[in-house]
């Protein structure tokens, strides 16, 4: 996200919407050695409204607080949003993936060509990797090193 969302808050949100959007159990890391402590709250409030209610807006109010916080303590020169236009950015990004997902999915099963299944995977992989090549911001940080062009890659 583009409003200064700190880092452990955004690499925890993603992991929590991969590990949902992948059929998994969303867990909450038990013994945090960070000073992010804090930060289990909210999730587990989540977990309580629904992960999956989180694309649907019904977002814990302590994600908010928690990114105030962050603000908070950011120097001055930096611009900083308020809590709630964090809140309203981050549901905003949340609402269009989901709605993307939706769009995948609908090109996929009602794409008309004479394209078998095999050919179909390879052309949408081909898709992503252009997206992700020329939008390295959406690949989590720990996987970043996987966007770096080399020479031969022609599609």
């Amino acid at each position: 996200m583009k409003n200064e969302t700190e880092l452990v808050l955004q690499q925890r949100l993603l992991s929590m919407i991969l590990q949902w959007t992948g059929g998994f159990a969303a867990v909450v890391p038990e013994s945090d050695q960070t000073n992010c402590s804090g930060l289990n709250e909210p999730f587990y409030d989540q977990t309580k409204l629904g992960i999956q209610n989180i694309f649907r807006g019904v977002l814990t109010h302590k994600f908010g607080d928690y990114q105030q916080g962050h603000y908070d303590g950011m120097q001055r020169k930096h611009r900083r949003c308020s809590q709630q236009e964090w809140n309203v950015a981050f549901i905003r990004s949340l609402l269009t993936y989901s709605k993307n997902m939706w769009k995948i999915q609908y090109d996929y099963v009602n794409e008309v060509t004479n394209a078998n299944m095999e050919s179909q995977v390879q052309n949408m992989a081909w898709k992503m990797r252009s997206i992700l090549l020329n939008n390295i911001w959406k690949l989590r940080y720990d996987d970043r090193h996987f966007s770096v062009k080399s020479p031969n890659n022609n599609p």
